[in-house]
């Protein structure tokens, strides 16, 4: 499957779109990355994904939409598995749909990165924009392609 290209500005990335989205990334990727913009505790993301070992990393550096690091952010590290998209999938993908009244779906406040088997980046989710990252799409993260939705602030 072809990595599926991110919406144009001002169209609605769909729940559906989402999951597509997650979906044609799976064949590369080797790696998943998850941030918690505030905190892991007791996030429902960690009970589904219990049964897989990570890396658990407290701070993050500058990237992925972000210009500044992040010291009290949670990074998890996974090795790829089904059960990662089926969880993500069961939390309601990155971001409502525009039509939603929710600010967050599931998954919360968790910015979420997609990696090869060298660390390319494949994809990366600023979730708190509703916005999807498509290096292939575009190199350059402020051109990254936001929801029309918007961005939400805590």
């Amino acid at each position: 499957m072809e990595n599926v290209a991110p919406p144009v500005v001002g169209e609605t990335m769909s729940r559906a779109a989402q999951s597509a989205w997650m979906q044609s990334l799976r064949r590369e990727t080797a790696h998943i990355e998850f941030v918690f913009n505030n905190g892991d505790e007791d996030h429902p993301l960690i009970g589904a994904l219990a049964n897989l070992e990570s890396s658990r990393t407290v701070g993050v550096g500058p990237g992925n939409g972000y210009a500044r690091p992040r010291r009290a952010a949670v990074k998890r590290r996974y090795a790829y598995s089904r059960d990662i998209i089926f969880a993500l999938d069961d939390l309601g993908c990155f971001f409502p749909d525009a039509t939603s009244k929710e600010q967050w779906t599931g998954l919360g406040d968790v910015d979420v990165v997609f990696l090869d088997h060298s660390g390319k980046v494949l994809g990366a989710t600023v979730t708190h924009e509703a916005m999807i990252i498509t290096p292939g799409y575009s190199d350059d993260p402020k051109k990254a392609i936001p929801s029309e939705k918007g961005p939400r602030h805590r």
